[in-house]
């Protein structure tokens, strides 16, 4: 009989390999994302989510993380009320968590927000989230920095044109 021969397993073992899981999650995740099974990706994504906040807390970084990737993955399917609700979740953390310290995923919410706002033809709004990127982003970070002005490109030039065409249309109501 060996049962009394395997030493109970420590909360701390049991953390680590919750957190270990959660890890595995977060990698099956990004596979699927990246080959385009968005819903499956969200089930990985949402299931490493409720560890992290069952080992870590409410106030994890890992769980902001977990719920960006979430938020991504409902924009690439155009859910966009889920998607609205985690980018809010992570922001939350993020914001109330970071003290301005960099974080990637901090940086793809706000971006997943200006993807947002440029697919609802709001250039403006989007403009705006892919400068908070920016902000988070810092000078350093120059291969990302170069991702979201290529993400803001055709906004400006959207911006520009209606910032011209609202004095055009200024300039016609003149007598």
């Amino acid at each position: 009989n060996d049962a009394g021969l395997t030493p109970p397993v420590s909360k701390q073992e049991d953390r680590y390999d919750k957190f270990k899981r959660a890890e595995e999650l977060i990698k099956l995740g990004e596979k699927s994302s990246d080959a385009g099974k968005r819903r499956k990706a969200i089930a990985y994504y949402k299931k490493a989510a409720a560890i992290f906040k069952e080992i870590e807390g409410e106030k994890s970084i890992k769980l902001a993380s977990a719920y960006g990737s979430i938020a991504c993955n409902c924009l690439e399917i155009k859910n966009y009320k889920e998607m609205l609700n985690y980018v809010n979740l992570a922001l939350g953390i993020f914001e109330s968590e970071m003290s301005g310290a960099y974080n990637e995923d901090w940086v793809i919410c706000y971006a997943t927000l200006g993807h947002y706002y440029r697919e609802l033809g709001n250039p403006k709004k989007s403009i705006y989230y892919y400068e908070k990127s920016l902000e988070i982003l810092g000078e350093e970070n120059d291969m990302e920095l170069r991702f979201v002005y290529t993400l803001m490109s055709e906004f400006e030039k959207a911006k520009l044109k209606n910032a011209h065409g609202d004095n055009e249309e200024k300039d016609s109501n003149q007598p």
